[in-house]
């Protein structure tokens, strides 16, 4: 999948799971998407590098235990791993 897709379905999915539908999201080196998660604010940093050869893999790792961390169920979480 195109890093540039994948990355905007990953922050349109963390959008809609915020508490109050507002992320922000900020490239300096690397992107990271922030925003209000069960009540406390979570960050989430995006894979370092597009060009790396195993991008999907990686940017589904970070985001399930980015998921996992803010509690939300395994189950929930492979309905919504189908990006």
């Amino acid at each position: 999948m195109n890093p540039r897709r994948l990355n905007h379905k990953v922050i349109y999915l963390l959008k809609h799971l915020s508490d109050d539908n507002i992320i922000s999201v900020r490239q300096t080196k690397h992107i990271k998407v922030s925003g209000i998660f069960g009540g406390k604010k979570e960050v989430i940093t995006l894979c370092s590098s597009p060009s790396h050869s195993r991008y999907e893999s990686i940017v589904r790792s970070r985001l399930r235990r980015f998921l996992e961390s803010i509690g939300i169920d395994k189950e929930q979480i492979d309905q919504t791993l189908q990006l």
